[in-house]
This record gives C-alpha cells, sequence and structure tokens, in this order.
C-alpha cells in the first residue's frame, strides 16, 4: 500500500504497510514547521526510529541532507528501502534495519548535527509486556506486536528510545547539534514527561512548537478524536 505525504513544497505517495506508521500526519507537522528552526542545509542527521522514513526522505530530498535511518521493524525497514530506491536517494541515505539499543553499542562514525525522530513514548508499559515483545524476533506480526514497536517500545531495562537518543546524543551529537523530537499527547499524558527524560540527560529545551492537528491525520478518529495536541521540541545541552 501507499500513503500520501504532503510537505508545504512536494507531496510524495510512500510504500507503506498496516503493520507500520501510515498516516504521515506527525511527518507533516514536522516538514510545516521546519524551517521555523532555521538550520541550513547538507547536514549529517541521524533519524532515528525512522519508519517508512518520512522525516529522513524529507530532510535529504528538499535540504540535501546526508541521512542514517535506524528502524527495528523488519517490514518498515523493507518499506524505507523502497521510498529510498523510488526518490533516488540511494546516495545521500543510509538505512539500517536493528535495535537502536545495539546501534547504539556499535556505532563509531562521524558526529550528527540533528537526531530527528517521532519516538513511540508510552508512560505505562509493564516489565511482563517489555519481556515479551523485546524477546520476540517479529518474524511474525500480529496486532500486539504492531503495537509495541509502534507505540510502546522499550528495551529490557525499561528505557525507551527518547531515552536512547538523549544518551547516544552525548557522545555522537556535535557540541552545536540539537535533537529534534516530534510528538503528541496521545503519546503521553504531558510533554512534561519527555521534558523530564532530556533534563535528567542534561538537556533543556531550546524551542517548542505546538498546535492541534486532525485525528485522522495520524489514523487515531478512532479513539472518538477530532484533534490530538502536537508537539515539536527542540533540545540542546
Amino acid at each position: 500500500m501507499y500513503s500520501e505525504y504532503n510537505t508545504p513544497k512536494k507531496k510524495y505517495n510512500l510504500k507503506t504497510n498496516k503493520y507500520i506508521c501510515n498516516k504521515f500526519g506527525l511527518a507533516e507537522f514536522f516538514a510545516t514547521h521546519y524551517d521555523e528552526f532555521g538550520y541550513g542545509k547538507q547536514l549529517c542527521i541521524l533519524d532515528a526510529g525512522c519508519g517508512a522514513l518520512p522525516l529522513g526522505i524529507y530532510l535529504a530530498d528538499q535540504y540535501d541532507c546526508k541521512i542514517l535511518g535506524v528502524e527495528l521493524n523488519p517490514i518498515a525497514f523493507k518499506c524505507a528501502i523502497e521510498n529510498i530506491d523510488q526518490l533516488n536517494l540511494i546516495h545521500t541515505v543510509e538505512i539500517k534495519n536493528c535495535n537502536f539499543v545495539d546501534f547504539c553499542n556499535q556505532y563509531q562514525g562521524e558526529l550528527f548535527d540533528c537526531i530527528v525522530a517521532n519516538p513511540p513514548i508510552n508512560e505505562n508499559v509493564s516489565n511482563e509486556e517489555i519481556e515479551k515483545y523485546t524477546n520476540n524476533t517479529y518474524e511474525t506480526f500480529d496486532d500486539g506486536s504492531y503495537s509495541f514497536l509502534t507505540n510502546s517500545w522499550h528495551s529490557l531495562d525499561g528505557k525507551d528510545l527518547a531515552d536512547y537518543i538523549f544518551e547516544f546524543g552525548l557522545k555522537y551529537l556535535k557540541s552545536s547539534g540539537h535533537i529534534l523530537l516530534v510528538f503528541c499527547t496521545i503519546d503521553c499524558s504531558s510533554p512534561d514527561f519527555v521534558y523530564k527524560k532530556a533534563e535528567n540527560y542534561g538537556y533543556s529545551v531550546s524551542r517548542i512548537i505546538e498546535d492541534y492537528i486532525p485525528a485522522k491525520n495520524i489514523g487515531a478518529e478512532s479513539l472518538g478524536l477530532d484533534k490530538v495536541y502536537t508537539f515539536m521540541v527542540e533540545f540542546g545541552r
């Protein structure tokens, strides 16, 4: 299947799948407000938990950025590879299909100007759920594994992707670099949950853009919502 991804200057039709995020409302929010942060072109950017790669594609295609994407879900990884090929971005985008914990432990490359992500954030994930799905190879998907990967991923030690992004940035983010996260109140009851994580790793909030987006744009209309409060937050050290 293909899903429409609209940015201010260009429309994309990206390869997606029912077992990955296939509504790009948060990525569209990111693209709509990206210029407000004043970043230049040709940056070296890590796209953590990149999914079908909407953030990375936007930055590589429209800003000539060098992108390294990391994605655990093998179905999302295959979709991202097809999207890279379709848009002829193979020379500027590299993507790895691996657990972000393993990536952090093994990475020894160059420093990044920016880390971007729409990370799964969930305040109430049980240890039993973490153990069940972390030990799953994800070779066979069901509704539970899909939900965990997209909405609740945690490692066995209880850290979520945002924790690992902040931790990774301490070593591999340039001193002038930033972390740019986009998330909504479906992910967590308050953005303070994310701000506290950042503070624990020595980061502070540099800038916040917040607004409502239609729930249908992220496939959340089934929750009985008309709109969802969404945040795009820049963190620096």
